[in-house]
């Protein structure tokens, strides 16, 4: 008699245990839920940043990373904006655009005459970079006619100067993106 009462005891003991420490199991397991829930919306934020940010044709050249996002044409204005990020693998590194161009499939070429047409970049100024930012531009091409599909050649000529490097003389390289998609509104 004395046993069973001591292991009634017992199991009466441990089953208290246990309910208290369910209740703690949980409030601990709802708290993970909202973790979580937390953790999958900055995910998808992050994952609409990359697709937003992802290079439909990219050309790295003097430390300097041009992506180019997209073009999109406006058919009532006449207009193609090319979406292009640039980012430096330098710090503090001035950069201007010297010419922007494209051709297309029928050899028509557009130029970018005015720096007013370049969304991002002041007239006839650098644009500091910093390591590892990204700046976006937006060059306009206006009167564009015939709604060209494809920019065969886009030309991008440029010039940069490192911060310990300002009073030296540097070339202007020329960007050449190729085959290039329109989208059309």
């Amino acid at each position: 008699m004395r046993k069973i009462f001591s292991i009634s005891i017992i199991l009466i003991s441990g089953l208290s245990y246990a309910q208290n420490n369910y209740e703690d199991l949980k409030l601990e397991n709802s708290n993970l839920k909202k973790e979580i829930q937390t953790v999958n919306s900055e995910n998808d934020y992050l994952k609409k940043i990359l697709e937003i940010n992802q290079a439909i044709s990219q050309i790295d050249k003097e430390g300097t990373s041009f992506k180019i996002l997209d073009l999109i044409g406006d058919k009532t204005k006449k207009t193609i904006s090319l979406m292009m990020l640039l980012e430096s693998e330098d710090e503090n590194k001035d950069i201007s655009l010297q010419e922007i161009s494209m051709i297309d499939m029928l050899g028509n070429e557009f130029k970018i005459k005015e720096y007013e047409q370049v969304v991002g970049l002041v007239a006839g100024k650098y644009t500091t970079l910093t390591l590892n930012v990204p700046k976006k531009i937006v060059p306009v091409f206006i009167d564009v006619e015939n709604q060209p599909q494809l920019i065969k050649l886009l030309r991008v000529k440029f010039y940069s100067t490192k911060e310990s490097e300002k009073n030296k003389f540097a070339k202007i390289p020329i960007l050449e993106f190729k085959d290039l998609k329109v989208n059309w509104n």
